[in-house]
């Protein structure tokens, strides 16, 4: 197995590899906030759930400015899972296309021969010799069975790191939450055109959150296969003037050609806050949207809910908890039960408590300090919904996940990492999961080990029955059956759907924290499709400079086989081609020209 030179903590332990920090800076302490997390008896302590910086998707291209120097020199990698935990699951074929912002040509076509059913696979991009370029990439994960990924990227300059699920593409794409300099948070939105022949024609439309003002559309030419960064707060970019300082609210995308969209909110003034999310298609807009995990901590940490109607419609949108903990009420209502009116392309926010709500104890929220739980974002008759959840606390750390509708559940959902109380920054998976049905359901966390089988000793930790659309978390911490366990991987069964946030923090403080959806299994066959993710970042300082040291491969003795055991990375090679040299698979990457569709002005 090769090594490169600079992984993050977390990495190092999904794939047991030794990380060495860059001799240019060392990383900056911080501490985390405190979050109470609730199961059974509201033991589990979340530390900040935060930024697990997202691949500075906001440098390398000229119109973006440089985010804070502090984070230094960034570099992406991939968590590849192969869906299918089928007893007959076949090994995947995969095949990673990387392509630079500028898109054809210059792409590279990376192959993977087998990927083991149900397992995930790990690799820093730049590692790769054949990386010989650095700045802003973006990439399409193809298999010839249904695959998903990750994207991850750490930096050089300060503990930061993000983690990114994958961006649904479609001709309409919603975020339902931008910002450009409200209490010091910035939104950079990337867009990427996900055909391979043409160009697409994205519109940019801004809907401010309390005026409803419209700015825009703005105009952006994409190159096939290539991609956009549009930092909100101006930039080099003469049409961003239009929005002003202060503005929140949320973006629609339109494109003449299928788009992908990802969203970096950063909190200037922090030391490492940084949120990755994703836009929604509208075509996956619903009436009810599921959040797996919020929590009120008091003034040291929050999350907050942002919804957006992207309906023809007004809509009145409710939101409904359902908590643990002591002193807290089994269901709770936002806002004392009064709903919010939302206009067409509207957005409002609902914060779960502080650090900014005007009331320290249940803010406009409803969710008491030391609660934990679920939500459901609920729409009145017509209502088609879109949504993100956030996570910060005051010390500086922020991380965002999407909504779930019911139709995304699943009765095995699997988590590519487990972690409890890993390496110096004593890193820890905690597990929040949601029954998305109107049942109960038995659920079970079935731990793995590094080589991908399960621990002998018993968990009776590990089970839980939940009421309908009720939740639980699970905090490894506090879970003693599972001993020593270090590092491996976990799959969440049910016998009904069920959706999961995982939360993977510093126990100690050291390292900053990150949020995700974890990945649905297969659960009859299905066509495999393109997953999209619109911004990794190579090798590369925010500012597009080249890294003052060089990145290089070593060979670490006795870790032939990865984390994952069979099917990760040890146990099999990257076969890497230029583009255009016809690589053997190319499934689902047929080149013909597609229908054209103008996009439509707002």
């Amino acid at each position: 197995m090769f090594t490169p030179l600079r992984l993050s903590a977390i990495r190092r332990t999904l794939s047991s590899r030794r990380v060495l920090t860059s001799p240019r800076r060392a990383p900056a302490p911080h501490r985390l906030a405190t979050v109470l997390g609730l199961f059974t008896t509201l033991l589990i302590v979340m530390a900040g759930l935060g930024s697990r910086q997202p691949s500075p998707a906001l440098a390398g291209s000229a119109a973006v400015p440089g985010i804070p120097p502090h984070f230094g020199l960034g570099s992406s990698s991939l968590i590849i899972v192969n869906r299918d935990c089928r007893a007959a699951a076949r090994p995947a074929q995969t095949m990673v296309d990387i392509y630079p912002q500028s898109g054809n040509p210059g792409g590279v076509a990376l192959s993977r021969p087998h990927l083991a059913g149900c397992r995930a696979t790990f690799e820093l991009v730049a590692s790769h010799s054949e990386f010989r370029q650095h700045g802003l990439f973006s990439a399409q994960v193809g298999a010839d069975v249904a695959v998903d990924a990750l994207a991850g990227t750490t930096w050089s300059g300060a503990p930061a790191n993000t983690m990114s699920n994958r961006s649904r593409a479609g001709r309409e794409v919603v975020v339902p939450w931008v910002s450009s300099g409200d209490r010091g948070l910035s939104a950079y939105v990337t867009v990427r055109n996900t055909d391979g022949q043409l160009p697409a024609t994205a519109l940019l439309t801004l809907q401010d959150a309390t005026t409803g003002l419209q700015i825009g559309p703005l105009t952006r030419r994409i190159a096939a296969n290539g991609a956009v960064t549009v930092a909100l707060n101006g930039a080099n970019d003469r049409d961003l003037m239009q929005v002003p300082a202060g503005f929140t609210g949320s973006v629609t995308v339109r494109a003449d050609l299928p788009i992908a969209v990802q969203v970096f909110t950063e909190w200037n003034g922090s030391a490492f806050g940084m949120a990755s999310t994703e836009g929604v298609p509208v075509d996956l807009a619903a009436a009810t949207l599921h959040a797996p995990l919020v929590y009120n901590a008091g003034p040291e940490g929050r999350t907050w809910i942002a919804v957006a109607n992207v309906g023809e419609q007004p809509t009145d949108v409710l939101v409904r908890y359902r908590l643990d903990g002591t002193g807290c009420p089994a269901t709770a209502l936002a806002r004392g039960g009064t709903p919010v009116r939302l206009e067409p392309g509207g957005s409002t926010v609902i914060d779960q408590g502080e650090p900014w709500s005007p009331d320290p104890n249940l803010g406009p929220s409803g969710v008491r300090p030391g609660c934990v739980g679920s939500a459901e974002i609920v729409g009145g008759a017509g209502g088609r919904l879109v949504s993100t959840v956030f996570a910060q606390n005051r010390s500086g750390s922020m991380a965002g996940y999407q909504t779930l509708r019911e139709d995304d559940g699943a009765r095995q959902v699997i988590l590519p990492t487990f972690l409890k109380r890993v390496g110096v920054s004593d890193l820890s998976t905690l597990v929040a999961v949601k029954n998305l049905s109107d049942q109960p359901a038995s659920v079970e966390l079935l731990v793995l080990d590094a080589g991908g089988q399960p621990l002998a000793a018993p968990c009776p930790e590990c089970r839980v029955t939940l009421a309908p659309w009720s939740g639980a978390v699970w905090s490894p911490t506090q879970m003693n059956s599972l001993g020593m366990t270090s590092s491996g991987s976990a799959v969440v069964r049910s016998d009904r759907p069920i959706g999961v946030t995982v939360a993977e923090t510093s126990g100690n403080n050291r390292s900053d924290s990150a949020m995700y959806l974890g990945i649905p299994a297969l659960e009859a066959d299905e066509a495999p499709d393109l997953v999209q993710l619109p911004m990794l970042l190579i090798n590369a300082a925010l500012g597009g400079e080249p890294r003052a040291w060089t990145t290089h491969a070593i060979y670490v003795t006795g870790l032939e086989r990865s984390a994952f055991g069979q099917g990760g990375w040890g146990s099999g090679r990257w076969r890497v081609f230029e583009r255009g040299s016809n690589p053997p698979l190319r499934n689902g990457g047929r080149r013909g020209r597609r229908s054209r569709q103008e996009p439509t002005n707002p």
